[in-house]
C-alpha cells in the first residue's frame, strides 16, 4: 500500500499535469485566433469567399465552428455564415471551405 506522501506526490503531479493541460490547450486557442482571425477563406475549388471573423472552440481546445464574413457576388459588404467542424480545414494562415464557391453562396448568412 503507498504511503501518504506517496500519494501525495502523485496527486501534486495530476494537478500539475492538468493545469499544464490546460495552460496548453488556452495556449493553442491563442495561436489559432492570432494565426486565423482575419484570415483569407477559400472554397474547396479554391476561391476566396471571405474572412474568418470569429473561431469557437469546444474544451478540448479543439476548433468547434468558423464563421466567415463571407463577400456578396459583386465584391460590396458581406454576409457571416457559420461552418462547423467537418465543414471546413484550418491551414497555417487559412481556412479551406470543403464546399465548392457556387455552394458556399446557398448557404444561409447570419442575421445582422
Amino acid at each position: 500500500m503507498p504511503s501518504g506522501v506517496q500519494l501525495a506526490s502523485v496527486a501534486a503531479a495530476a494537478v500539475s499535469s492538468l493545469v499544464a493541460a490546460a495552460v496548453t490547450a488556452q495556449d493553442v486557442r491563442t495561436q489559432f485566433e492570432k494565426e486565423l482571425i482575419g484570415a483569407p477563406a477559400y472554397s474547396i475549388d479554391g476561391t476566396q469567399i471571405g474572412e474568418v471573423e470569429a473561431l469557437e472552440f469546444d474544451g478540448s481546445g479543439e476548433i468547434e465552428e468558423v464563421r466567415v464574413v463571407r463577400m456578396q457576388r459583386l465584391g460590396l459588404g458581406g454576409q457571416t455564415i457559420t461552418l462547423s467542424r467537418g465543414q471546413f480545414l484550418t491551414l497555417r494562415g487559412a481556412v479551406v471551405i470543403e464546399l465548392t464557391a457556387p455552394e458556399i453562396f446557398e448557404l444561409p448568412a447570419e442575421p445582422r
